[in-house]
């Protein structure tokens, strides 16, 4: 063993000897690069997307959908449920509207467009039934009151134009197909608010 100093001049105290500043050890840094398993979810929920949408194109390719909706806005599409913007009501046809029997198809997918910015005219469109048609009767009422033919267009029109004359009350429209051998395919009517010629 060493001998121990007797004096206390050769001693250090070590409490208050100062000393070199040590350099601060940095934490570590998380790694900039992406977490592999929220990149495997993100992979596998792109891909489940992917299918769904290949499975709705693949299931509405069958179907005979050719025409192409017009490109005006704002669009009304006729439906059961009435839209905020422009309350519109379906209406029941009745069983038969006059002596010409019923028994054909009716026109079907009824769209309300305005015609301009204006808002003064609507243009009523549709596509047309399978069948022998020779051409469209187009009816109106206002207020629930007795249906009017406005107009009997030819097979090949599938529109037909409203000025809207003023915000009271609604205006009921129907739409029917008639055939080569005179019976008529009666649409379900729709309406809009407002009175429509």
């Amino acid at each position: 063993m060493p001998p121990v100093p007797a004096t206390g001049s050769a001693r250090v105290n070590v409490s208050t000897t100062p000393t070199a500043p040590k350099p601060a050890v940095k934490a570590a840094a998380p790694s900039a690069a992406p977490r592999q398993g929220s990149s495997s979810k993100t992979l596998l929920a792109v891909l489940v997307g992917v299918v769904l949408l290949g499975a709705i194109v693949i299931s509405n390719s069958g179907k005979d959908n050719d025409d192409a909706a017009p490109a005006v806005e704002p669009s009304i599409e006729a439906s059961a449920e009435p839209m905020a913007s422009e309350p519109a009501a379906t209406e029941e046809t009745p069983a038969a509207t006059d002596a010409a029997a019923t028994t054909g198809e009716a026109p079907s997918r009824f769209i309300g467009n305005w015609k301009d910015s204006s808002k003064a005219v609507m243009v009523i469109t549709w596509k047309a039934p399978a069948g022998d048609v020779k051409g469209y009767k187009v009816e109106t009422r206002s207020n629930q009151g007795a249906w009017n033919v406005v107009s009997e267009v030819s097979a090949t029109t599938y529109a037909a134009e409203f000025a809207k004359k003023s915000e009271d009350g609604s205006t009921s429209f129907r739409v029917s197909a008639v055939y080569a051998d005179g019976s008529l395919g009666v649409a379900k009517a729709f309406g809009f608010a407002g009175q429509f010629e």
